[in-house]
């Protein structure tokens, strides 16, 4: 994965930087009825592993050594509101910035953790963003 350029939007491709072409292309994913076009990239991990989402909010994993792809999180059972940004992996979670708030997918055990403004300031103390 190193040095390649990994694109979403209508699909998945990635430009092989030492090939100068595309060398995979996704059109569709077959892993959810609902994903008809639009994804974009969350992030990243150690473990191959790229984290999508679609405009349904569904969370999928694209595994780019197996080229092996999971629904991790089924349509709108994520968080209640459009997915605005993202965090790249941050330890084992991807912070999402939402219509509604803030919430927490964990790329190991595949949950999510809503947070509330209660929430907010036992957020920023407990979990340092630098």
């Amino acid at each position: 994965m190193q040095g390649n350029i990994w694109l979403a939007g209508d699909g998945l491709c990635r430009w092989n930087v030492k090939k100068q072409a595309v060398d995979t292309l996704i059109p569709y994913p077959g892993v959810s009825k609902s994903l008809r076009n639009y994804m974009f990239i969350l992030g990243r991990d150690e473990k191959n592993n790229l984290w999508l989402s679609s405009y349904d909010n569904e969370i999928i994993q694209y595994n780019c050594t197996t080229n092996t792809m999971y629904l991790r999180q089924e349509e709108n059972n994520l968080i209640d509101g459009n997915t605005i940004t993202s965090s790249p992996v941050i330890g084992d979670n991807i912070w999402l910035g939402t219509d509604n708030g803030i919430s927490a997918f964990n790329v190991r055990s595949y949950s999510v953790q809503q947070l509330d403004l209660c929430g907010w300031s036992s957020f920023r103390q407990s979990y340092d963003m630098a």
